[in-house]
């Protein structure tokens, strides 16, 4: 069976992520997180590959609902920072 997290391995993005930076009108971005969310393998703690989270996302795109829908979820880690590579010297 596929995995929510599938599509990760092209775009670098989670599937959360990918839903909060699209270019879609804001409703249809936060039916697609409250989607998402349903699925049982979704890890709303998952990173993309230059660290960011869904959460600290929504935070910087000011997705009000779907900042909302994220900290309803219990295992949602509200400490976790952004993990970035260091810069190169």
């Amino acid at each position: 069976p596929a995995s929510a997290h599938q599509a990760e391995e092209v775009t670098g993005y989670t599937p959360l992520i990918a839903a909060l930076i699209s270019k879609d009108k804001v409703d249809d971005r936060t039916e697609m997180v409250r989607l998402l969310l349903a699925a049982p393998d979704i890890d709303v703690n998952r990173t993309s590959a230059v660290g960011s989270t869904a959460l600290i996302q929504s935070c910087n795109s000011i997705n009000v609902e779907s900042t909302k829908l994220l900290l309803a979820v219990p295992e949602i880690d509200v400490t976790q920072s952004t993990q970035r590579a260091p810069a190169p010297r």
